[in-house]
């Protein structure tokens, strides 16, 4: 997951029992997010009923000012205990990204279009560094490495000034532990624009199986155009590129009415998620989150759910796209 642009607005829960440093987590995020220039808003449910059972800390960060200071579906989810995984996972945003303790936690990876991401964070804080208070640092590591929605070493800034000075070399391993997963995935990353550009010669010759529907692929480029049978054809071109400075595949979206959107690609285990957001030619917000799962090597899903104009639901849409058989060779 990307960090935040002009338009964007990122919700991030950190979940678990008290005790576990769920609230200096999630002041550590906002803190380094403060420090870069950022709008922040910062919210805790942290009270004495908490130890034990689950406890949440938020944080809002975008350019623009808040307006409404309240997360609802969180597009990171960090959860380390079970109740708090019962309680809060299924809030996570379809799309979103969910990390929690693969050692505390039994979860169904099932939820609908959330990726999620287990490891042992207690485990490892105990085993690689012998001191299971380090937890969350840990688990803040990963969130960093795994939704790319801070640069690490700001948030590793705040993480030391938040720490006595006698405990920041401890927790500066801590955070340090997992961020070699950040190798990994920028390496990871780099290889995007490749993978898009076999996808792009793998379904150069894809067709939509779909009334009134049709798909074309070139080169970073698509097109779908959408016929109904009251209104004219509508032809939207879609094109792809490489944001270097965010390490994300970023998808410009235009139709032939005047509307336009913009949109990440995250990559999944089954395909990629496509989170958009944008307008129309009448001025109405839009915003859908879109799912391509593959199906062997000359197939895909694509599916369109969570579809709003103006906050107001709209149809899911699903397009089978399949890779065109050749012509026959002349005889």
């Amino acid at each position: 997951m990307p960090e935040p642009t002009a338009s964007a607005r990122v919700e991030l829960r950190c979940s678990g029992s008290g005790g576990q440093g769920i609230l200096l987590a999630a002041t550590i995020i906002a803190e380094a997010a403060t420090a870069l220039g950022r709008r922040v808003v910062q919210t805790q449910s942290y009270g004495p009923e908490a130890r034990g059972g689950a406890s949440k800390a938020e944080v809002i960060i975008a350019e623009e000012p808040i307006d409404y200071p309240e997360v609802r579906r969180p597009d990171v989810s960090l959860v380390l205990s079970q109740a708090a995984y019962e309680k809060y996972a299924a809030d996570t945003r379809p799309g979103g990204l969910l990390i929690y303790d693969s050692g505390l936690v039994e979860a169904d990876p099932g939820a609908d279009g959330v990726t999620h991401c287990g490891l042992p964070f207690t485990q490892v804080a105990t085993d690689e560094l012998g001191k299971k208070v380090v937890t969350n640092i840990i688990a803040l590591g990963a969130l960093v490495a795994r939704s790319g929605v801070l640069p690490a070493d700001a948030v590793e800034e705040a993480v030391l000034s938040r720490v006595p000075p006698r405990f920041r070399e401890l927790n500066e391993k801590a955070y340090r532990l997992t961020l070699k997963d950040q190798a990994i995935a920028d390496a990871a990353l780099a290889e995007y624009p490749e993978a898009y550009r076999q996808l792009d010669t793998q379904f150069h010759d894809a067709i939509v199986k779909g009334a009134g529907e049709s798909l074309q692929f070139a080169e970073n480029t698509y097109s779908i155009t959408v016929t109904k049978a009251d209104a004219d054809p509508l032809t939207t071109t879609v094109r792809l590129g490489w944001d270097a400075a965010r390490k994300t595949i970023t998808q410009w979206t235009f139709d032939d009415a005047g509307g336009f959107a913009r949109a990440d690609w995250t990559p999944t285990d089954t395909g990629w998620m496509i989170r958009t957001e944008g307008t129309t030619a009448d001025g109405e917000t839009t915003s859908a989150n879109q799912q391509i799962v593959f199906d062997g090597k000359d197939a895909f899903t694509w599916s369109s759910k969570d579809r709003l104009i103006n906050g107001e639901s709209i149809p899911d849409n699903e397009l089978r796209v399949v890779r065109q058989a050749p012509e026959p060779a002349a005889e």
